[in-house]
């Protein structure tokens, strides 16, 4: 992600730090142990460090995530931010909470990860406890990240309001306010990265639409859903992505006016 501008808001280091994190870092990571039956057959001895490393990734980018809700400068609004954690941590436990209801030993489980433990002879006494500390992290980490873009929304606003039309405008909050169009489509150099600061928001508001996973997962628990996991994750994500940007759009021509 390209940071040259000295003119980037404040967080914009804490924000690259946490993309590069989530792609470079964290991504590799669950890809290796989603596919380590196929990439190690059936041998987990590779796949354990990179299991036993997630808990610590996660909370280095809680570190990042609560310097970078330090760093914002809007107030927030307190309705909002319930909400958002009370979906967020909310999905969490009801998951969780189903999923010892259901099976207590964790033996029917279908996390991958507790699979991975399970099967590298770690014990239900040691699973637990990874899962509730992984599980803790991550959700404190998602709910961060909701009250961070809280109180930096008005940076945000105030980054994409000179955009007059609409392609423009999604240029600039996805990061490529700088950069030419092919640059924007297909960056060829570092140099050529979109800003991590838009971006960053883009991946918060993904992440938390995405929560709705926990709520699926707990409601098939109870057999209460008949559809794809899949489609509905990908459901919640495409109008949670569309409703900000169309918030942000409207949000940005407001001050514009007010201006």
């Amino acid at each position: 992600m390209s940071d040259s501008d000295d003119t980037l808001p404040p967080g914009n280091a804490e924000a690259k730090l946490l993309l590069l994190i989530f792609f470079v870092v964290v991504s590799p990571l669950l890809v290796v142990i989603l596919f380590s039956r196929v990439l190690f057959d059936r041998s987990l001895e590779t796949v354990i460090p990179a299991v036993y490393a997630l808990p610590a990734v996660l909370a280095l980018s809680l570190f990042l995530a609560i310097r970078l809700a330090c760093r914002g400068t809007s107030r927030i609004p307190a309705a909002l931010a319930t909400i958002g954690v009370l979906y967020i941590v909310g999905g969490g436990m009801f998951d969780m909470i189903a999923t010892v209801k259901h099976t207590p030993t964790l033996q029917d489980e279908g996390n991958m990860i507790v699979r991975v433990l399970f099967d590298s002879d770690h014990s239900v006494h040691f699973v637990y406890a990874y899962v509730m500390v992984a599980q803790a992290l991550l959700l404190i980490l998602i709910s961060t990240l909701w009250v961070a873009f809280l109180r930096h929304r008005e940076a945000l606003i105030t980054s994409v309001e000179n955009e007059r039309s609409l392609m423009p405008f999604l240029k600039a909050a996805t990061g490529g306010a700088h950069l030419t169009w092919r640059q924007w489509i297909i960056p060829l150099k570092m140099s050529e990265m979109p800003r991590a600061f838009p971006l960053m928001w883009v991946m918060v508001v993904g992440l938390v639409a995405g929560a709705s996973d926990r709520w699926y997962l707990g409601l098939e628990w109870y057999d209460l859903v008949s559809f794809s996991r899949w489609a509905c994750v990908g459901m919640s994500v495409f109008v949670g992505l569309l409703a900000y940007f169309l918030w942000l759009w409207a949000a940005s021509r407001g001050a514009e006016h007010a201006a």
